[in-house]
């Protein structure tokens, strides 16, 4: 089961909401692999409360997909996957990740992807500008037009790779502040800095805002969870943040000078171009934020408890004729979907896992080391789809389903750590 699963879950970090069919086929297979072995051991490896938590969600799913459809919800199948299907999909995914190897391999293929990921991402951003011969290129075909723009003073590129991105800087940012030399954790420090040193070359390239504004908070989303890790853990690793927050900072003014050198990046040009993005009478983006933040917040007053249901589109703004019910801001728009009720009740999900992931923390061991960085990844990710809805995509729902995966491995081992080390690589 071990390498399939592998595949896919590189695949949907590295080419999200692409290659559908080969993940298609490849979800089959882990999910055939999985129930099969559960019907040998007569037992799915799943924690009670987190079986009925994913049932509950699919069934609230599908109640408001039944509810949007007596309000004009155009039934599109894709709505019934994101609401129903997939929280079981991934429910039976968290089953199979009930294995401390496997748990172990998962934190492998991050690290892997964030190097598939920077060589697409680099090879695409010089063979544009002319620096890389075509022989070179790494080209996916990945059914979306890349996007490259070198302006005076800032850079911006855009491949499906990006959003992976809100989840994985942080991730390696907790994991150098907490994962030392000599340690059981799945990754070695050499591979998370080198892994972590192109990630900061692609946050800077990028031209993305949320990606900026994550990257600047992660160190702040990082120590906030660091509050909660057990004193004997804060203790032993407080010299090895501070080193390592030293060496990031040098590291970035290092990068920053060579992309300086390369791309003629100017620091007031990159912050006149961030403020720039919260100007809603020049900025096309905040422009069209602002109309849903207004269409959205009447559509819920109108129906304040139970919203209109799953797939239902506002009149007055309508983002794409492929799938009219999205909208950037995310929240809002499930708000206005679901009400207050359905809003609480897929909060207290997150809410939970949360609270789950802060006893790990305070539990010690092995574990909470896997945990930290997860649940940083996890924030910045939730904090970036609040102004784009990743999270209604089969490829980016791991985000949610991948600390409930060590949640249900800690439960089932009755609240205990691991019984043996992962190899490192």
């Amino acid at each position: 089961m071990m390498i399939p699963a592998y595949i896919l879950f590189f695949l949907m970090l590295s080419v999200p909401t692409s290659y559908k069919l080969v993940k298609a086929v490849l979800s089959v297979v882990v999910l055939g692999q999985i129930i099969c072995e559960a019907v040998v051991n007569r037992r799915l490896s799943l924690y009670q409360p987190i079986l009925l938590w994913s049932i509950l969600m699919s069934i609230v799913g599908l109640g408001f997909i039944i509810f949007g459809s007596m309000h004009g919800a155009i039934g599109d199948i894709r709505v019934a996957q994101v609401f129903f299907m997939y929280p079981l999909v991934y429910m039976v995914f968290v089953a199979g990740a009930a294995k401390a190897k496997l748990i172990g391999g998962l934190f492998k293929v991050l690290v892997v992807a964030m190097f598939g990921i920077a060589l697409h991402s680099l090879s695409y951003i010089f063979h544009a500008a002319g620096w890389l011969p075509d022989a070179f290129y790494i080209d996916l075909d990945i059914g979306e037009e890349p996007v490259l723009g070198i302006y005076g003073g800032t850079v911006e590129y855009y491949l499906l790779s990006i959003p992976t991105l809100f989840f994985l800087v942080p991730f390696l940012l907790a994991a150098l502040l907490s994962w030392q030399k000599q340690s059981s954790m799945p990754v070695r420090r050499s591979w998370l800095w080198l892994a972590f040193i192109l990630s900061v070359v692609l946050v800077l390239l990028s031209g993305r805002r949320g990606l900026w504004v994550v990257f600047f908070l992660a160190p702040l989303i990082t120590f906030f969870w660091r509050l909660f890790l057990s004193g004997e853990q804060r203790r032993a690793h407080y010299k090895l943040a501070v080193r390592t927050l030293f060496v990031c900072a040098i590291g970035l003014v290092g990068v920053f000078v060579y992309l300086q050198t390369l791309f003629g990046l100017d620091t007031s040009v990159m912050a006149d171009f961030f403020i720039s993005g919260f100007d809603s009478q020049h900025e096309e983006s905040a422009n069209i934020r602002t109309e849903q933040f207004s269409a959205l917040l009447q559509g819920w007053s109108e129906n304040p408890l139970f919203g209109v249901g799953h797939g239902v589109t506002h009149f007055r703004v309508v983002r794409s004729q492929e799938v009219p019910w999205a909208y950037e801001l995310s929240y809002l728009a499930l708000l206005f979907h679901t009400g207050i009720i359905g809003f609480c009740i897929y909060a207290a999900g997150i809410v939970w896992i949360f609270l789950m992931g802060l006893r790990i923390l305070r539990s010690g061991g092995v574990i909470s080391l896997y945990m930290f960085p997860v649940l940083v990844g996890m924030t910045c990710f939730l904090i970036a789809n609040a102004t784009n809805p990743y999270l209604e995509k089969y490829d980016f729902m791991w985000v949610i389903f991948l600390p409930v995966a060590l949640i249900n491995f800690w439960l089932l081992n009755g609240g205990k750590g691991w019984k043996s080390h992962v190899n490192l690589i």
